[in-house]
């Protein structure tokens, strides 16, 4: 299975939302989800590793609920968890 096929199978199966609720809550247009989910653009062009590694961490942060990110105390609320996250115990950094 590759990038594109593990990206639409996570968005129906395992977090179970259409492209319009996927695109709400990461930015992206549904345009965009349905490139990366294809794979390739209507010029038949590659989704570059930098595109799909902003992708995958918005993905991410849905996937943990993230909702909220407090740029100042570098915390998020997870709505999975109902409390805030420390960056340190969540992403392994100090």
């Amino acid at each position: 299975m590759n990038e594109s096929e593990r990206a639409l199978y996570w968005r129906k199966h395992v977090v179970k939302l259409t492209r319009e609720q996927l695109a709400k809550r990461t930015g992206y247009s549904v345009t965009a989800i349905q490139i990366f989910e294809r794979g390739r653009n209507w010029l038949d062009v590659d989704a570059t590793e930098n595109a799909w590694k902003k992708y995958r961490l918005a993905c991410a942060a849905v996937h943990l609920g993230v909702h909220h990110f407090d740029w100042e105390h570098t915390k998020c609320v997870s709505t999975a968890a109902r409390r805030p996250v420390n960056s340190s115990t969540s992403f392994g950094t100090s």
